[in-house]
């Protein structure tokens, strides 16, 4: 495998989303004429995730944590310097007051809402595979050449990260955490309870979540550590709360060319997929196959792809749906008018990534969830269900983590121009303490389950 980091392809979903799908802006809904609108956005991250790489979280296989992001859009102005606060329960420990803070003015597009990649022209190939199996299916892989963007279509999946509030879409905004206030929520902190957001620009905004509404339980991974050859018995614990769920993986191949995969049962780009999808995008998607049903525990990766990429970045996504809230309540007669003051979106997920071959994560993903444990996946055992960089805040690290603002985005620059990121593999195979794997001369012959 060439000196690429491996690491560094975790990146490249953002640039397989503009470079391989196509599609224009899908219209978002959103309710007409509230005086404020808040979004609350809860994620359970597991393995390496959250803008660094944390050398104590990749020896240990993870480390489940907590994330949450707070929006508040409103049409009124401030009546004075905008103040805006969240009352969260007691038991979030994360403090009292989450202060709403209002973004500076900056000029252009913010990271976040730029989907542009920025850089030299790319080189190479991405071979796209797709379906869960012990063999890849006839037809694959999906080849896209990046030097003349030549290559077959992919689907449009006619989803979209749904559209909250922003700094440019209402008269006053204010967000947590911020850049004054970085306050991390701890893994035993929890939303159930009563919660007020307040300020001067604002309504006062409250509403209650349920036992059933809190963070979604960690995701605990089973089949991919130690992996050497042939199909990945990828399983995991079922979520509590999971709508559903999505697997890909990204890896580069000794040839320089970029192999990614999807839990898919039809070709998709998994940079195209969001981390968070409406009720009604999760039911479509589950009608096409795209997404994998709540009672799905088990998903092989193809040897053919584990065995082009075998320290490829594996990535999964539990889809954990959301919560409504309106005041006043929208009427039960849809006829009748409706001007609701303020509206609340509270949405969840759970995501989970590492590195095959790294340590499974179960025991460092903290607290259990509810379901049995999915076992070792044996040949022919698949259980895949057919046909059914997230604005967090960053914590101080005390493990001096390497940073993955520079050096995934180098090593991902370097990918498709060609070069290479020397170093950056060792560099993670040293965290890891294990020794480099040699390429296999050929893949055995595994049965197939299709």
């Amino acid at each position: 495998m060439p000196r690429a980091s491996r690491a560094a392809v975790v990146t490249a979903t953002g640039v397989m989303a503009a470079m391989v799908t196509s599609a224009g802006p899908v219209a978002q809904t959103r309710p007409q004429g509230p005086v404020a609108t808040y979004w609350a956005t809860a994620e359970t991250s597991t393995g390496i995730a959250g803008g660094s790489i944390d050398p104590m979280a990749l020896l240990s296989g993870g480390g489940a944590r907590r994330d949450l992001h707070l929006e508040l859009e409103s049409r009124l102005a401030p009546s004075g310097t905008p103040s805006a606060e969240h009352l969260p329960p007691e038991g979030l420990k994360a403090g009292p007051s989450l202060p709403l803070r209002s973004p500076r003015t900056t000029s252009g597009l913010s990271p976040r809402s730029s989907g542009e990649f920025s850089g030299d022209a790319p080189k190479g190939r991405m071979l796209i595979y797709w379906g869960c199996g012990e063999t890849v299916r006839p037809g694959q892989p999906l080849v896209v050449d990046f030097a003349h963007m030549t290559g077959q279509s992919l689907p449009d999946l006619g989803v979209r990260e749904p559209v909250g509030p922003s700094a440019g879409g209402g008269r006053t905004y204010g967000e947590w955490p911020n850049e004054t206030t970085r306050t991390r929520v701890p893994q035993d902190g929890s939303l159930v309870g009563d919660h007020l957001v307040r300020g001067n620009y604002t309504p006062d905004i409250r509403f209650s979540l349920s036992s059933g509404q809190d963070f979604m339980g960690a995701f605990r991974l089973s089949g991919v550590s130690d992996h050497e050859q042939g199909a990945v018995p990828l399983g995991w614990q079922p979520i509590s709360g999971a709508k559903a769920y999505f697997a890909s993986t990204m890896g580069v191949a000794d040839s320089g060319d970029m192999i990614v995969w999807s839990s898919s049962e039809i070709a998709v780009s998994p940079g195209s997929m969001p981390t968070h999808l409406s009720p009604a995008d999760i039911q479509a998607l589950l009608k096409r196959q795209v997404i994998l049903s709540p009672q799905t525990t088990r998903c092989a990766i193809p040897a053919q792809v584990a065995d082009a990429a075998p320290e490829a970045m594996l990535r999964m996504i539990g889809f954990g749906g959301e919560v409504n809230f309106s005041f006043p309540p929208r009427p039960a007669d849809p006829k009748a008018p409706w001007a609701p003051e303020h509206v609340v979106k509270v949405r969840y997920a759970s995501i989970a990534s590492t590195i095959l071959g790294m340590p499974d994560l179960s025991e460092a993903a903290g607290e259990a969830d509810e379901g049995p444990r999915a076992g070792p996946l044996r040949a022919g055992s698949l259980n895949a269900d057919p046909p059914s960089a997230s604005p967090l805040s960053a914590s101080p690290l005390s493990a001096s983590p390497l940073s993955a603002g520079s050096l995934l985005g180098a090593g991902l620059g370097g990918l498709l121009r060609g070069s290479s990121l020397p170093g950056a593999s060792d560099t993670v195979r040293s965290l890891l303490k294990r020794p480099a794997r040699r390429p296999q001369e050929t893949s055995p012959s595994v049965p197939g389950s299709h």
